[in-house]
């Protein structure tokens, strides 16, 4: 009996480094090629004794010169004929319609297929087409794992958010194939800081009431001869709560005593996690800074996000509701109107907040 366990692990070694061959006798075979001999026998010591291994030693010859491969095969276990017609249509290997990533599967894939590039975890993922490709993003969407599509001159690879990479280890667990433990990095990127995907509905209503305010702001950056705009969602949130202080301990940012900011990834992080909770009003815009693309690239798609956003804005707290003088400006929007009147006279700046409507407090 082949437990699930041993299930997800041969789709990991599937998805990544092995097939499953057809064997004259109406037969199939697992198989894996590795130039790692310890690689081979950790592989081996996974499958057994469920199913019997051996390693092959083969002397071949690429790019001239000659090197030793190792195959593992693993043979006489009735599970090879079903994964075969899950992951094989007409001898070539495709996504099953059940797959997804379990902790174990994706383990293993990221042992075979992962590495890391400047601390975020990558899978490559050339051996998929298209509409695949799409397939397996989902199912790292679908546990909160989010990351871009990037293409190569050998195919193309997901890349995790650096922000998501605390997430994606502590999903995965320890290396069930130690020869492959290089691939897992410490964390230690600020922009980690914020883990909602692991919050609870209680924390994540908690949170949710103590969001005091959601804005997108759009910032000039760059240095004196090229500049450009970037637009951000941002959130204030106050941390009198020990619970929610807790949950937000890594964030640095704070505008006064008993208030966190939250920017960028962060920020589309908590609100996706909080959105079902939050207030009607707080909704409707959470909603509007969810949509909003990061990154340089959309930037007309952006504008009319945080133009619309700013209407809603307005519509919501109309400035009868607002506390305090309804004209004061305090330092940062008499910075933003400037900003926006005279261009030059921040240019030593790095960047300048701008906001269409300075009179929010």
């Amino acid at each position: 009996m082949v437990s699930t366990q041993l299930n997800e692990i041969l789709d990991g070694l599937i998805f990544s480094d092995g097939h499953i061959a057809y064997c004259k006798a109406g037969d199939y075979r697992f198989e894996l090629g590795t130039t790692k001999r310890l690689y081979a026998e950790q592989v081996c010591n996974l499958l057994r004794p469920v199913i019997s291994c051996s390693i092959r030693e083969q002397v071949r010859i690429g790019f001239g010169k000659k090197f030793i491969s190792y195959r593992v095969v693993g043979y006489k276990a009735p599970v090879m004929k079903n994964l075969h017609y899950r992951w094989y249509d007409d001898k070539k290997k495709k996504l099953p319609k059940d797959f997804r990533w379990t902790p174990t599967t994706l383990n293993v894939a990221y042992c075979g297929d992962g590495t890391v590039i400047e601390n975020s975890p990558t899978m490559c993922l050339n051996s998929w087409a298209v509409p695949e490709v799409k397939e397996i993003v989902r199912c790292f969407e679908e546990l909160g794992l989010y990351g871009t599509v990037v293409q190569t001159p050998t195919g193309p690879i997901f890349r995790l958010h650096q922000d998501c990479a605390l997430d994606f280890f502590e999903y995965i667990g320890d290396p069930l194939i130690p020869f492959h433990s290089y691939k897992w990095i410490t964390v230690v990127n600020p922009q980690q800081a914020v883990r909602a995907t692991l919050w609870d509905d209680d924390l994540a209503q908690k949170v949710a009431r103590c969001i005091k305010k959601i804005m997108i702001l759009r910032v000039w950056g760059g240095s004196k001869e090229r500049r450009y705009l970037s637009y951000f969602p941002e959130l204030v949130v106050m941390v009198n709560d020990k619970d929610v202080k807790d949950a937000l301990q890594r964030i640095r940012t704070s505008r006064k005593k008993g208030e966190v900011v939250v920017r960028g990834r962060q920020a589309k992080r908590v609100l996706e996690r909080v959105h079902l909770f939050l207030p009607d009003d707080k909704r409707m815009l959470a909603t509007i800074a969810l949509a909003l693309p990061l990154g340089r690239r959309k930037k007309d798609l952006k504008e009319v996000l945080y133009q619309f956003f700013w209407t809603k804005f307005n519509e919501l707290n109309p400035p009868e509701r607002r506390r305090g003088p309804k004209r004061e400006l305090n330092s940062e929007l008499r910075l933003q109107r400037l900003s926006v009147e005279d261009t030059n006279l921040f240019q030593d700046l790095v960047s300048v907040y701008d906001s269409p409507t300075p009179t929010v407090t």
